[in-house]
């Protein structure tokens, strides 16, 4: 906190008066940062036409956020940390369900909606086995975000194929 109080430039008193620890500061940058992720996504998606089209340019909308931010990278770990946690594991279960609900939506979309159930079924699948992949090559990365990056585009397109696969539409 002592760093964060000399790198902000405001007395201690203040720092404490809207942070009361150090675990509080980080769940509200992260909070921040979460959300800026979400629009960035929802931006990039923005971009295609509804539907399948939209739904093909999620992996390159995630991809494109986790090279734009290298910071996306630990956010799977960092939610999973919150949700070991009592106080906050509320907290952790909304992040991880508004990406849910945004892949959800895009397949409900490119499905004409007729599996509402299915699609969040599927997306929780799909969030699930990204947020683990990440965490894995993370890990085995051994600090090379070059071969990271490679890695989540080659692990994120096989998601994708299995996705498209699922719903039966043809492979990209």
């Amino acid at each position: 906190m002592a760093d964060i109080i000399d790198a902000s430039g405001l007395s201690k008193g203040s720092v404490y008066f809207h942070f009361d620890s150090k675990e509080t500061l980080a769940v509200v940058v992260l909070e921040a940062r979460q959300a800026r992720w979400l629009r960035d996504v929802e931006n990039l998606l923005e971009a295609a036409a509804p539907g399948v089209p939209r739904l093909r340019r999620l992996l390159p909308a995630m991809l494109e956020l986790h090279r734009a931010d290298p910071d996306a990278w630990v956010i799977s770990r960092l939610i999973s940390n919150l949700a070991a946690v009592e106080s906050t594991r509320e907290l952790a279960a909304e992040m991880t369900q508004r990406w849910i609900d945004l892949v959800a939506g895009l397949i409900e979309d490119a499905t004409t909606g007729s599996e509402e159930q299915g699609a969040a079924i599927l997306a929780t699948v799909l969030v699930g086995a990204f947020d683990g992949l990440k965490i894995t090559i993370d890990v085995t990365a051994r600090g090379d975000r070059d071969a990271a990056a490679e890695a989540l585009a080659e692990g994120g397109a096989i998601l994708e194929r299995m996705l498209l696969s699922t719903l039966g539409l043809p492979p990209s």
